[in-house]
């Protein structure tokens, strides 16, 4: 590495063997230990960036300087692990990433310098979302995408993510089509008989939908909606993907409102909140939209200028330039 800027370093990712004694139980957690130390050792690394806690107590241990990238406290593999790096914290070899202020917060409970934890959410793929008409010109006479408003919403279909919300709301938007982008078969069975029982016919479903996809589908859509209950597994300290790919594509969103997603989101700047777990406060929100189309549209537009800072090159960049600065050499 250059002795003035991490970006500088040559990089090199390094994934274990795909064989079976590598991935499964307490060997396969050992066999990784062992494949990826033994590589550090061999190779002279500087330093190592990970999401595995073991392999950075493993790597600290063998000298390196070490980013771990933690994603979720609340759902930590080995809360032991990250209080022994908290206590090795003041040495100048090791340097957490977290995806929220949230998770900043509660890696700092544990003990960790400030100085040492970079907040760093999570981005999107912008070259994604450009030059989407031509694709999306194949899909606009899908019979499960009719002539009315679409109101989307793409992703796993988990009994968390608030589909029964908006399966309810639906009965109160007959001029709307819902559409819900993904979802593994049993879900979509659960909520397509759901929809029976509720006496709706303005709900579709698309299936799985390979990510690559994605944009296409949702430039379709004339509002995005994410409905996160409060029961949602979507924690305090996680930063969703699916906020950021809604942002890029530049159509209005309608949110539950949580203390992580405004940590991004702006009400009234780039999205339109609403109350969690009320069928209600949905219909209020598309309505708003239907109601206030030119609004709408500029919060669509505004989020898709606000996302520009949150694409994975300007992540990247992000993190060097801290690190960088804390280490003044990799």
């Amino acid at each position: 590495c250059s002795e003035s800027s991490w970006p500088d370093c040559t990089w090199k990712i390094l994934m274990y063997p795909r064989k079976p004694f590598f991935r499964f139980g307490i060997p396969g957690k050992l066999a990784r230990l062992v494949f990826f130390s033994l590589i550090g050792v061999i190779k002279k690394f500087d330093f190592v960036f990970t999401r595995q806690e073991e392999l950075a107590v493993l790597s600290f241990l063998f000298g390196k300087k070490v980013v771990l990238e933690i994603h979720e406290i609340e759902t930590f593999r080995y809360p032991l692990i990250l209080k022994i790096l908290a206590r090795l914290s003041f040495i100048n070899r090791i340097f957490f990433i977290i995806i929220s202020n949230s998770g900043k917060r509660k890696l700092k409970e544990y003990g960790i310098d400030e100085k040492r934890i970079h907040v760093a959410p999570s981005a999107v793929r912008l070259q994604d979302y450009t030059g989407l008409e031509p694709k999306a010109q194949s899909l606009k006479s899908n019979p499960l995408l009719p002539n009315k408003p679409i109101l989307m919403f793409c992703g796993n279909l988990y009994r968390d993510r608030g589909i029964e919300d908006l399966l309810q709301a639906m009965i109160y938007l007959p001029d709307v089509n819902l559409v819900l982008v993904g979802g593994q078969d049993v879900d979509i069975e659960h909520y397509r008989a759901l929809a029976g029982e509720l006496g709706i016919d303005n709900v579709s479903f698309t299936g799985f939908v390979p990510h690559k996809k994605v944009p296409v589908y949702l430039s379709l859509a004339d509002f995005l909606i994410m409905p996160y209950p409060d029961n949602t597994k979507i924690k305090a300290d996680t930063s969703p993907l699916k906020m950021f790919e809604y942002m890029a594509s530049g159509k209005p969103i309608i949110t539950s409102d949580m203390p992580i997603l405004r940590e991004v989101l702006v009400e009234g700047q780039n999205a339109y909140f609403v109350e969690q777990d009320s069928p209600e406060a949905i219909v209020g929100g598309v309505n708003w939209m239907i109601n206030n189309p030119g609004e709408a549209e500029k919060l669509g537009k505004n989020a898709a200028i606000d996302v520009k800072n949150f694409s994975w090159e300007a992540r990247v960049k992000n993190i060097l330039t801290w690190l960088n600065k804390e280490t003044g050499t990799p």
